[in-house]
């Protein structure tokens, strides 16, 4: 049986799963921030947490600490298909980053579908028929600057926001 969404028991922190590193990222063949440039940008700040193993993953998600972002390589530390969902639901925020030979990734439809916030730039929300709305369904960034203020900003926002939001992008 399928684990019960509880936005109220998320995390107040970012998650993002896929390829990070590999080359084809560098370069996206359409005008959105590349995977690779996000993560590089999202290493050199502190809120992002180090997780090298599914172990700590789940340490992690087990402990209190919160207001992390938690972005793993999928080639480096993979999670299973079946826990994949799962996994996402543990998360009020979603980092969503472009594919590569189409900027849609089904990683966004998944986070979206336990509710978690998807945070996306103004470029990624382009492709998407309704377009997300800001602080509605969505956090959404200008530039891979305006990122970082933004996830700040997110982990500022009230749990009955929060929570709202989180049935907004489940609603979509």
């Amino acid at each position: 049986m399928e684990q019960k969404d509880k936005p109220s028991k998320k995390k107040k922190a970012v998650f993002m799963v896929d390829t990070i590193e590999h080359p084809v990222y560098a370069t996206p063949p359409f005008n959105i921030e590349s995977r690779t440039d996000t993560y590089l940008l999202k290493k050199n700040t502190s809120c992002l947490k180090g997780i090298s193993s599914t172990q700590e993953l789940n340490n992690f998600i087990e402990a209190d600490e919160d207001e992390k972002c938690i972005i793993l390589d999928s080639d480096k530390v993979p999670i299973d298909s079946v826990d994949f969902r799962k996994t996402i639901n543990n998360f009020m925020f979603y980092l969503a980053l472009p594919g590569v030979s189409m900027p849609l990734g089904h990683n966004l439809v998944v986070a979206m579908s336990t509710g978690a916030i998807p945070i996306l730039s103004k470029e990624y929300n382009r492709f998407l028929s309704p377009k997300l709305k800001h602080m509605h369904n969505a956090i959404i960034y200008d530039n891979l600057e305006d990122l970082i203020t933004k996830i700040e900003q997110a982990y500022k926002i009230d749990s009955d926001c929060l929570l709202q939001i989180s049935a907004n992008v489940k609603e979509y």
